[in-house]
């Protein structure tokens, strides 16, 4: 990893937060050498960053975990660490502003959960075991509780993890009329500001078709209500962000496709009242405004030409992207939706294989496909009206140059108002900021 791959987070940091524009100090610079590249620069605000690097201990039986505590003059005022065994791997983090979780956890299913205070410099550990053939993934933490989705012997869950007791709890995903076996919790989120958690799930209803539901549960895992707004459309929602209105109204904004059940094809924004659909509108990405602009210009003009081809012969012509949406910013004045497009990168690998018959040894030769990450590509801001009519969309290019093997937002929302929104990325090494 470059100097310069380095040093850009901290300074992105520092961009971060309100606090810290009259503060960086482009002249200091923190070197660290390790023998991994799990490195993790996390961002707190007025209480600094955390700096978390690894190392084997002396036996080589375990990984020692160092969490640095820097304030936001890049000063190092604390650290703390923990030593994991070698077997569990760093499997999720998750951070709220106010404290870093990390669950590492081994293909049998033991596994640790670190919390770190930055305020506090303190740290505190949970280890348990998962039941068998449980497999979690996209951590998300509020209160006592880590969250996960869920699969248990071929059942999708929510699974959730106390962090002061290590209670464990999955919570069986339920619609009335489809056994559960054919549900699929497919995102989940924490509802800002309350006391509920959205699943947006996937319900088979035979074997060509599904449909998606939306399921809102107290933070115990109790059953709200099921929103059965999408049945019978052609569209197939493939994300959803909610935000709760009022006490009988949601926003659920998110990504469609017609044909494909993974890239989208558009934006929609829908509003549910009293369990009933109130109105969805979509938007393909082709009829956006200023989608294409971050192409460039010859290539924008040969997408619109064979958009008008495909319509005159009276096809549709749709663009297809993976989506990272983020949550809805709801404004006094309407609502505004981040999404970030991203594709699978692979790399071809050469392996051979020997096998012996009737004392002749054979030497095969073969090449696979092996994922190599999600590369970032550019993304989006759209403002919808609260009608949800589309007020206006802006595209940028946005090309980190690192790859994460899980899909993440790379863009912070520094600052947002009623009059603008900064948000603060990485780009070519580069660091960026938009101001809309």
């Amino acid at each position: 990893m470059s100097l310069l791959k380095k040093y850009i987070p901290i300074l992105l940091l520092l961009l971060f937060s309100k606090s810290f524009y009259s503060q960086i100090s482009y002249g200091k610079r923190i070197e660290i050498e390790d023998e991994f590249n799990d490195n993790g620069i996390y961002e707190f605000g007025e209480q600094g960053f955390i700096f978390s690097t690894v190392n084997f201990t002396d036996d080589r039986q375990s990984k020692n975990w160092v969490y640095d505590f820097y304030n936001t003059d890049l000063e190092k005022v604390s650290s703390v660490e923990i030593d994991v065994d070698k077997k569990l791997r760093l499997d999720e983090k998750f951070s709220d502003g106010k404290e870093l979780y990390s669950i590492f956890k081994n293909v049998k299913g033991d596994f640790v959960i670190v919390t770190v205070n930055p305020q506090e410099k303190s740290l505190e550990s949970i280890s348990g075991s998962l039941p068998r053939k449980c497999r979690i993934r996209d951590m998300v933490v509020s209160g006592d509780f880590a969250y996960f989705k869920s699969v248990i012997k071929g059942n999708s869950y929510l699974f959730t993890i106390n962090l002061n007791t290590g209670l464990q709890k999955p919570i069986m995903l339920s619609v009335a009329g489809t056994k559960p076996k054919d549900l699929m919790l497919e995102s989940f989120q924490l509802i800002e500001g309350e006391d509920e958690i959205m699943l947006l799930v996937s319900a088979k209803i035979s074997r060509k078709k599904t449909e998606s539901k939306i399921v809102i549960l107290n933070s115990k895992g109790d059953k709200k209500a099921v929103f059965d707004v999408f049945r019978n459309m052609e569209q197939n929602i493939i994300s959803a962000t909610a935000s709760k209105l009022s006490d009988n109204s949601y926003l659920v904004l998110g990504t469609f496709a017609k044909d494909s059940k993974v890239t989208s094809e558009g934006i929609y924004i829908s509003k549910i009242t009293d369990g009933q659909l109130e109105y969805i509108k979509f938007y393909n990405y082709i009829d956006l405004q200023n989608f294409l602009s971050y192409l460039p210009e010859k290539r924008q003009k040969k997408i619109e030409k064979k958009k008008k081809r495909k319509e005159s012969r009276g096809n549709d012509f749709a663009l297809n992207y993976n989506i990272a949406a983020h949550d809805v910013i709801v404004r006094d004045d309407g609502y505004l939706l981040i999404g970030e497009a991203y594709y699978a990168t692979y790399y071809t690998e050469t392996y051979t294989t020997t096998s012996t018959v009737n004392g002749h040894t054979t030497v095969t030769t073969h090449t696979r496909q092996v994922f190599d990450g999600y590369q970032y590509t550019h993304a989006y801001i759209a403002k919808f009206g609260f009608d949800g009519d589309l007020i206006w969309d802006q595209t940028f290019s946005m090309w980190p140059t690192y790859k994460p093997f899980r899909v993440k937002e790379f863009i912070y929302v520094a600052e947002n108002d009623d009059q603008s929104v900064k948000m603060v990325y990485v780009s070519y090494n580069r660091i960026m900021t938009k101001l809309l």
